[in-house]
Parts: C-alpha cells; sequence; structure tokens
C-alpha cells in the first residue's frame, strides 16, 4: 500500500489518499468518498476537499461531489496529468498539471503555460507541486527551479538546490520545499539550504514537510521524520518509533501537534545471502546494505557512503555473507564485483527488508555477466 497524500480541516476530520482510494478519518470512524486514488488533497477555508488526480480535479462539499476534467486546466496532452492542488486564503483552488498552473474561483477557470503567460526560456516547464502564501503569493516547483506568481506575472526564481518537489509555506511565511536529493530549500526573504551537513536531518533526500501550530518543523525523508524545534530535534525511524515505513511520503499535524516521547532503543534484525560470480563462490569481498539506492556515482569507501545506514560484511571462502544488528527497515544491497566496482539493483530485484529479532536470508546472487 501507498500513502499519496493527507490533509485535515478545523473540525478535526482528516482526509487522506492512498492505494485504495480517498478516506475521511473522523475519531475511530474510517469513510470511504473515492474508490480511486488520487496524487494531492487539499481543504479550502469553506471546508471544501480537492483532490487532483488523472485526468480530473474533484472536488467534495456538504456531502456532494463534483468533478473538473483536465481539459479545463490547459491546452496540450499533458494537462492530463494533474499534479498538484493547493487553496489560497481567497477559497480560490489553483491545479498544476504537466504543463500549466490552472486557477478556479468558483466561476471560471483561468490557466498559464509554456508561451501562454510564463517566463520566457529555452526549456519548456513541467510544473509539479504549489503553495500558496498569506499573501497570495504562489508557488510553484518545476523539476529545475521554481515559479512565483505575484498576482499578474510569473517570475523563474533559483531556490539554490536542485530538483525542488513539494511546497509548504508555514505559517510565519516561510516557503519550505522539499526536493529529491538536496535537502530543503527554505525561503525567507532570501532562500536557504537545510540539509545533512547543516541541520539535524541524517539524509537529504526529503519527500514532505509541515510546520505546527508550535513552528516545528517537520520533514519527511526517504529515512523516517525528524522533527526541528529550535535548536532541539527528534528523528524517529521504523526501528525506533511506530512508524510503518522509513520513507515519509506525506506529513499532516492537527493544531499545536503532539508532545514528543524519546525514540526507542533501535529495534534490530539480521540478513545473510551468498555471493558468485560466474557460478563460483565470490569469496572476500564487500557487501553493503543501504537505507537508500545505492549511488553509481561516489566518491568515498562504497556507493553508500555517508547513508544514514551503509552497513558493510566481506562474504566468507563459500560467497556467503551475514549482517546482524540491522536496525529493521526496506533496504537496498550492493555487491563489491572486484575492488571498487560494485554491482546493485536499479530496478527490482531481490531487496533486502529486515523484521525485529528475525534472519532473512535472501536468495543467491551472482554478479558476472549483465
Amino acid at each position: 500500500d501507498q500513502l499519496f497524500d493527507v490533509v485535515g480541516n478545523d473540525a478535526g476530520s482528516v482526509f487522506l489518499s492512498d492505494s485504495h482510494g480517498v478516506w475521511a478519518v473522523t475519531g475511530e470512524a474510517w469513510t470511504a468518498i473515492e474508490s480511486t486514488s488520487l496524487d494531492a488533497l487539499a481543504v479550502g477555508p469553506d471546508g471544501t476537499l480537492w483532490g487532483a488526480g488523472w485526468e480530473r480535479v474533484l472536488a467534495w462539499s456538504a456531502g456532494q461531489g463534483v468533478e473538473y476534467p483536465s481539459t479545463l486546466l490547459g491546452e496540450g496532452d499533458n494537462t492530463s496529468s494533474v499534479k498538484d492542488v493547493a487553496v489560497g486564503p481567497d477559497g480560490v483552488l489553483w491545479v498544476t498539471t504537466a504543463n500549466t498552473v490552472a486557477r478556479f474561483d468558483g466561476r471560471e477557470w483561468a490557466w498559464w503555460g509554456n508561451g501562454a503567460g510564463f517566463p520566457e526560456s529555452t526549456y519548456p516547464y513541467w510544473p509539479e507541486a504549489i503553495g500558496i502564501g498569506a499573501d497570495g503569493t504562489v508557488w510553484v516547483s518545476h523539476g529545475s527551479g521554481m515559479l512565483r506568481y505575484d498576482g499578474e506575472t510569473w517570475a523563474d526564481v533559483d531556490p539554490g538546490s536542485s530538483q525542488p518537489k513539494g511546497i509548504v509555506v508555514a505559517p510565519d511565511g516561510r516557503v519550505i520545499v522539499d526536493t529529491w536529493a538536496d535537502g530543503l530549500a527554505v525561503f525567507d526573504g532570501s532562500w536557504t539550504t537545510m540539509n545533512a551537513a547543516n541541520s539535524p536531518l541524517l539524509t537529504d533526500r526529503t519527500r514532505s514537510a509541515f510546520v505546527d501550530g508550535r513552528g516545528r518543523l517537520w520533514v519527511g525523508t526517504t529515512w523516517g521524520v525528524t522533527i526541528i524545534d529550535g535548536d532541539d530535534a527528534v528523528t524517529y525511524t521504523m526501528a525506533t518509533s511506530g512508524l510503518a515505513g522509513n520513507c515519509v511520503d506525506a506529513i499532516w499535524v492537527d493544531g499545536d501537534g503532539p508532545e514528543l516521547p524519546e525514540p526507542t532503543d533501535p529495534v534490530t534484525g539480521s540478513l545473510a545471502g551468498s555471493v558468485t560470480l560466474l557460478g563460483a563462490p565470490h569469496a572476500g569481498r564487500r557487501v553493503v546494505v543501504c537505507s537508500e539506492q545505492p549511488s553509481p556515482i561516489y566518491s568515498g569507501e562504497h556507493p553508500c557512503e555517508g547513508y544514514p545506514v551503509g552497513m558493510v560484511t566481506v562474504t566468507d571462502e563459500q560467497g556467503r555473507f551475514l549482517l546482524t544488528d540491522i536496525p529493521i527497515g526496506d533496504y537496498d544491497i550492493a555487491w563489491e564485483v572486484e575492488q571498487g566496482s560494485w554491482k546493485f539493483h536499479l530496478i527490482g530485484g531481490d531487496l533486502p527488508t529486515v523484521r525485529a529479532g528475525e534472519l532473512t536470508t535472501l536468495e543467491p546472487v551472482d554478479v558476472g555477466g549483465d
């Protein structure tokens, strides 16, 4: 199962979209309100729930649903790929598609795109996420930068971080943008970067963010969630909390949010397997278990250098390996073919899942050939 987005309203209800559809959660009660999943959700100041998905935008108000086709969101084939929704403080809806940004004021739709209101550029803009500030400023990520709309014109903005993705605008006006592998880009009059080198974040691979009523910054990453409160910070992972997964794609916090418990001691498991080279035991070679996908370009001792988890062992004479005391979670793995040369799964493959107190044994891997 996959969680795509989660939002809430002032009445204490939570709405989420997952692999099975869209749900309203009030207390212990779960109510299905849409049978297909949507990529993004937003709640307007009047309580209307909006959702964005393939070829459509949906609205639910007072128990009634309305569907708007993506043909209203601009011209071109890519408008069918509806990306994100956000509602401004004035109740105006904003939507991104793969090549346009559209606005709906409750009566009429308007849109902008490449050659139709976006800044001139030698390359097309591919909008992704959208966020609206309290002053009405519209922020849109487009993969290689940001677009900003001040109510009259669009400007292309460099956030100082590559591959910006999701956007959250904090109550104090800060614009916080998660990125694929470059930490957080934060705008507070000027752009700064928060990453593993200069902040409590344990990884630069950020996936979501939220600012609660106390001003605490919640950051979802590929290695758990980090909550930053001034000079204090805490990170929770599967191994140190009740998180169901280490990759946190969506966050919403009700009001001031909860008091934060201390993380537990890491819960661990073990991992075993064997490696061959063209059918023969591959002895004396390193195996590294990685908290994220190994990098084909690296400068350290192995392709997971600097990751939150990059545990290394060496195969025995029969090509077997064993790693113990691994924090529970889902991992990637890399095998050394020869000194300084590594092989790993770019897509798929038998990836390690480590569970509490258990020994996970992988299928044998041959690192010879393709």
